[in-house]
């Protein structure tokens, strides 16, 4: 009688006889209980390196999401500064075309009107000086006196308003007691391009009185 080992995924006892003297059985019993032990110390083995397989697999994909993550955060960022960039330099456009409109429709209202409306404007906010002086183009002139005396005794103070040909036809100067005030067209095209100028550095926000 013969006892042959196979090994293929697992350790096997094959006999090329039917019948098993007395003799053999304790040998091959002892045969089988070291096969046994071979197996068990192998399916410990493969468990083993499943496991491990498992772990690499496991930490490589969070390894791998992390990683992503991280890109998706690096992008993000780089999208929001990218869009604050833009926003500003639209801000800054739109500003630009806000002026250059304003510019351009002024010749089609007319000197005559916008003058005499900053005149109007004016002698409302500077009621309690007692005279004024408000010097313009002799082509505006007669327009901005029709626009003061529209506004009435209460409204305006004692103005008299002459004509300079040395002004620009947008230009407008008023004179009081207290000083000089330059309230022509342009300066007012000036100190709405320092608002929004200012607008931009805020991000478009106002402060709050009580901030």
């Amino acid at each position: 009688m013969n006892a042959l080992f196979a090994d293929s995924d697992r350790f096997h006892l094959y006999l090329d006889t039917g019948v098993i003297p007395a003799e053999s059985w304790t040998p091959l019993q002892e045969a089988q209980r070291i096969l046994d032990q071979a197996n068990a110390v192998l399916r410990q083995a493969q468990a083993e390196v499943e496991q491990i397989r498992a772990q690499a697999k496991f930490e490589g994909l969070v390894e791998g999401r992390e990683r992503g993550l991280r890109d998706c955060a690096q992008a993000l960022e780089a999208l929001v500064v990218a869009r604050a960039a833009a926003t500003v330099e639209l801000r800054r456009r739109a500003s630009e075309i806000a002026i250059a409109v304003v510019k351009h429709i002024a010749p089609v209202i007319g000197a005559e009107r916008l003058v005499a409306s900053l005149v109007a404007e004016a002698m409302q906010k500077l009621v309690f000086e007692p005279h004024l002086l408000v010097r313009v183009h002799p082509d505006v002139a007669e327009q901005a006196r029709a626009e003061v005396a529209a506004l009435g005794a209460a409204a305006a103070p004692d103005t008299e308003i002459i004509g300079d040909p040395e002004l620009d036809r947008f230009d407008c100067i008023i004179e009081s007691a207290g000083g000089m005030v330059r309230a022509g067209f342009n300066e007012q095209l000036e100190q709405a391009r320092v608002i929004l100028a200012a607008a931009e550095q805020t991000g478009g926000r106002r402060e709050r009185p009580d901030a």
